[in-house]
């Protein structure tokens, strides 16, 4: 996923779980509407509030 890597080099631990979980929930809410793809991708990358800039940097 080419997000995951993308958080990685902003400084993200993210890993191979991280990113299963990421197309698991996705898969299960889907990606038609943009507002619910954020929040599902921010509730699988996002572990500390000190780590959302970097994560809406990336999502924007």
């Amino acid at each position: 996923m080419h997000f995951a890597r993308v958080l990685r080099r902003a400084g993200l631990p993210v890993g191979p779980r991280q990113v299963l979980d990421a197309i698991r929930a996705v898969m299960a809410v889907g990606i038609s509407n943009r507002n619910d793809f954020y929040w599902t991708l921010h509730a699988v990358f996002v572990k500390h509030r000190t780590q959302r800039e970097v994560f809406d940097q990336a999502f924007h």
